[in-house]
């Protein structure tokens, strides 16, 4: 079998929109699939119940993103920006920590944005 490689060229801005329109479509496939399965589990009482206690730290972590995507940052970049170390911010948007006031307010601030917590 004949072996080939995919080669990206990058824009004279450091972007590849090749592949990230690839990787786009990739990850779209796969939210679906997994809109599918969350579908299905939330048939069963104790899965429901469990997913939606976990929806307030889901909302955290996809307002971080979505603002830092909104910005065009990366997560360097918004490292720079707030002072929080890169890693940190990462263990922020996967969910392996929980983020303090304080920390949000940092974040919120190095994205020009303010912090707003409400009960509903």
């Amino acid at each position: 079998m004949q072996e080939f490689e995919i080669i990206f060229y990058e824009k004279e801005d450091g972007t590849e929109p090749a592949k990230d329109f690839l990787l786009s479509k990739e990850r779209e496939i796969k939210m679906t699939d997994f809109n599918a399965f969350v579908a299905e589990q939330m048939k069963n009482e104790d899965f429901r119940k469990e997913y939606e206690s976990l929806e307030p730290e889901f909302s955290i972590k996809q307002a971080m993103i979505e603002a830092r995507a909104q910005e065009g940052l990366t997560q360097k970049e918004l490292s720079l920006r707030s002072g929080i170390a890169q890693s940190d911010i990462s263990k922020l948007e996967n969910g392996t920590a929980n983020p303090s006031v304080k920390t949000l307010q940092r974040l919120a601030a190095a994205l020009g944005k303010r912090l707003k917590i409400e009960f509903v």
